[in-house]
């Protein structure tokens, strides 16, 4: 394409490629967690159980499946197992999602948060 501006005489030509790579998740996150003891969540199903909430109070969010397992072993490694769940279940089930007048995201469970979030969550429960 050429392209010719009248007066100071500007003359581009322009080329443009683009390409993207596209990594897809399932449209809807497994549901397999609500049959299991929370002894027995694995880091996928608190993830699914953080996603679904997040998605049935604001909407489907971004999602980077890698960060995503990253924070969801980290968080589950760092309290352990019935924790982790307590802490996720409370986030949305007592506090509606809504942490600090903002919505809760996946980056919540990262740990930089936990002494704001997390911790906090689990202090309020053993108290």
């Amino acid at each position: 394409m050429t392209e010719t501006v009248v007066g100071p005489v500007v003359t581009q030509d322009v080329q443009a490629h683009v390409s993207s790579t596209v990594t897809t998740a399932p449209a809807t996150p497994s549901s397999a967690y609500l049959l299991k003891k929370a002894q027995d969540w694995t880091w996928q199903d608190l993830r699914d159980y953080v996603i679904t909430s997040i998605t049935e109070r604001f909407g489907a969010p971004q999602r980077d499946l890698l960060k995503e397992s990253g924070i969801f072993k980290g968080f589950l490694g760092r309290y352990g197992t019935v924790d982790a769940v307590l802490i996720a279940v409370a986030a949305f089930k007592i506090h509606e999602g809504i942490w600090r007048s903002a919505p809760i995201s996946v980056s919540r469970f990262t740990k930089n948060n936990d002494p704001y979030f997390a911790d906090v969550l689990l202090a309020q429960w053993n108290s």
